[in-house]
């Protein structure tokens, strides 16, 4: 994976209440990859420089620490998307 894609994760109703596509909410998943830094906040940080609304998407990037960090990004941008499947 090269690229950012989109999780299927947002925070677009509550600011830091993360909810999946299927409404299951971020802590009862308990799963968590959100990327850390080791100076200033770590994500996910609601950055404004480029969205002055902030960021209320998540993304998947590889090029970082870890091929599982997360990071909330504006839901503006074009990214592909990871989807969900049922077996």
């Amino acid at each position: 994976m090269n690229e950012w894609h989109w999780i299927g994760l947002n925070d677009l109703e509550t600011e830091g209440r993360w909810v999946w596509v299927n409404n299951q909410t971020l802590d009862d998943t308990k799963v968590k990859f959100w990327h850390k830094i080791q100076f200033g906040k770590s994500e996910p940080d609601n950055w404004t420089g480029v969205d002055p609304s902030g960021e209320d998407c998540a993304v998947v990037k590889n090029d970082l620490d870890s091929l599982d960090s997360w990071l909330d990004v504006s839901c503006k941008r074009t990214y592909k998307f990871i989807c969900e499947k049922k077996f």
